[in-house]
């Protein structure tokens, strides 16, 4: 079933899931991960990285979908090596190293910095 949207309504991006494999959007089923987003009007939703990068972008395109994807995967590397126990510090390097993407770590936050508007996604660490 998709999901109607309103076109005023602003995204964020969460972060990413492997544990919902259908898109809320177009109901596309099967898929590795899904973009959760969150809307200014509250509430998650998890779509596609097709989806999501029309939410974020206003159209569906292969550019727009590749801002998202590599969002993505740069949101599951740090949390792949927060969750195998790498110090912050050290993963904050190797985002940066990897994707060029600024890590600012503050107040048991890990905030990975992209280069457009409003999209700074926050994973909680420890101390």
């Amino acid at each position: 079933m998709m999901n109607e949207t309103n076109t005023n309504t602003e995204y964020k991006i969460l972060g990413v899931s492997d544990e919902v494999e259908a898109c809320e959007l177009c109901g596309k089923k099967n898929l590795k991960r899904t973009v959760v987003l969150t809307s200014d009007e509250g509430g998650e939703m998890y779509v596609g990285t097709s989806c999501a990068g029309k939410l974020l972008h206003g159209n569906k395109s292969r550019k727009n979908t590749k801002r998202v994807d590599t969002i993505a995967k740069t949101i599951a590397l740090a949390e792949q090596l927060l969750a195998e126990g790498h110090d912050a510090d050290k993963v904050a390097k190797a985002v940066w190293n990897r994707t060029g993407y600024g890590v600012d770590r503050r107040h048991g936050r890990f905030d990975i910095c992209f280069s457009w508007p409003d999209n700074i996604v926050s994973i909680n660490v420890e101390g």
